[in-house]
């Protein structure tokens, strides 16, 4: 009896290890196959991210080609331009009309609209589930401290037209992770199907093959639509500096406009080993009221980035309040010249000049009596973010820079309405004892005051 019991016995435990010994290999061989697939991922997920910057110039390029080919039809209408950047012909300073409207006279409401989508999802990601923002949490690992969630606005409705001095804008709210997540995700994109998995141009937003290669630029498709993507604003600004001494043709020093332009080191987090104007910086809230004057005040922006990027203030950082860049920078009025959308991550560009009359004594001081374009040169010192040159005002110069490939495509759309505007720009418009008064934005007059 005991001897049938133990053959039963026997039986059935073989049975079950027949079972259960392939449904743990089974198991095992899954989760192999998962990790080796997720550590796959990781692996290309570095590949282009690394790659991602060295390549954006030429990512971008790519990129206008798709939104010529989409916009065709409003191109030959004159309704759409695609040139360094995508935009409405209502929303750039058009050649020949130089009334230009101050920045901070342009009308800014903080709506109420809080972006609240869930990230979309990409199979392709290590991660899949979550967002692009996540994902390079992952990868930053321990370095987490590069990678925030700030606050930032987006841009929700342009209104009017830059050439009648009526343009108005609207925003929504959110944080950055946002705009990684449906903006800067689509330049990882791309560089996943051009050098991980090795698809070339061209491709036709729309088609089957788009949406295998490109998905969510193909799913977002109207650039325009503000409701598919939280499109931060980034505000930049080519500062001239007028007066400024300069060697002669014949030995003597001789005055002349020179412009700012920034050479973007390997430490920055954006814009890597790029050439771009400067100063330039995210339109983000500061302090706690979101509403407030000081928000609603696009050129604040410009003061603030001015302050942290050229002077080394550390405490512009810290300012909530408008007048405290007031009593400082009244007298610079920052001309709006256009926004646009950015071809690669479709954010909004905002595009300005900044004027700075270096015969001033307000600013003599600020620039430590620095007259000669040698003491300036010595004055804009190299840090992390890059260094500085001082490129006069030229048509040759504009041009050669204009056609850089290390150029971004905001800076080569300013220098190209710059070129265009070349005699108004190429000197002061601005008389030096005229000085704009320090007053709410509402009650400034729209247009440059000595162009009336």
């Amino acid at each position: 009896m005991e001897s049938f019991m133990n053959s039963i016995f026997y039986q059935v435990l073989s049975v079950i290890s027949s079972i259960i010994i392939p449904i743990v290999g089974f198991l095992v061989s899954y989760f192999q196959i998962r990790d080796a697939h997720t550590e796959k991922k990781i692996r290309n997920f570095k590949i282009a991210s690394e790659i991602m910057p060295e390549d954006r110039g030429e990512y971008a390029e790519s990129c206008l080609e798709l939104y010529r080919e989409r916009y065709k039809a409003q191109i030959r209408s004159g309704e759409v331009v695609v040139r360094n950047l995508i935009y409405k012909r209502n929303w750039v300073q058009a050649a020949g009309n130089e009334r230009f409207c101050n920045l901070n006279d342009v009308p800014v409401q903080i709506t109420p609209i809080h972006w609240g989508k869930n990230p979309p999802r990409a199979r392709f990601l290590p991660y899949p589930k979550e967002g692009f923002s996540a994902n390079k949490k992952y990868e930053l690992s321990g370095n987490t401290s590069k990678l925030f969630n700030g606050k930032l606005f987006a841009l929700h409705e342009i209104q009017g037209d830059l050439n009648r001095g009526d343009l108005s804008v609207s925003v929504k709210n959110g944080g950055y992770f946002d705009f990684l997540d449906t903006c800067e995700y689509l330049v990882y994109e791309m560089s996943y199907a051009r050098r991980v998995q090795r698809k070339k141009p061209p491709y036709r937003l729309g088609s089957l093959p788009a949406f295998s290669v490109l998905p969510n630029r193909s799913r977002y498709g109207d650039v325009f639509d503000m409701g598919n993507r939280f499109a931060g604003i980034g505000i930049n600004t080519a500062t001239i500096l007028y007066n400024v001494e300069i060697p002669g043709d014949s030995g003597e020093p001789e005055k002349s406009a020179v412009l700012l332009l920034h050479h973007r080191s390997s430490q920055v987090a954006e814009g890597i080993g790029a050439i771009h104007v400067i100063p330039a910086g995210s339109y983000q809230p500061v302090g706690t009221q979101l509403d407030s004057v000081f928000n609603r005040n696009l050129a604040n922006t410009v003061y603030r980035e001015f302050g942290e990027e050229l002077l080394n203030i550390d405490e512009f950082i810290h300012l909530n309040t408008e007048e405290m860049l007031e009593d400082k920078y009244c007298q610079w009025q920052v001309l709006l010249l256009g926004f646009g959308i950015e071809p690669l991550n479709t954010k909004i560009e905002v595009l300005t000049t900044l004027q700075v009359d270096m015969e001033q004594p307000e600013n003599q001081r600020l620039f430590a009596s620095c007259r000669t374009l040698a003491q300036l040169e010595k004055f804009f010192s190299t840090n992390y973010e890059g260094n500085l040159s001082l490129i006069p005002m030229n048509r040759k110069n504009l041009q050669q820079y204009q056609q850089d490939p290390r150029m971004t495509p905001a800076g080569k759309e300013l220098l190209a309405i710059l070129l265009e505007h070349e005699e108004y720009f190429s000197q002061a418009n601005f008389a030096s004892d005229k000085k704009t008064e320090a007053v709410s934005p509402k009650h400034r007059p729209c247009w440059n005051a000595w162009m009336e």
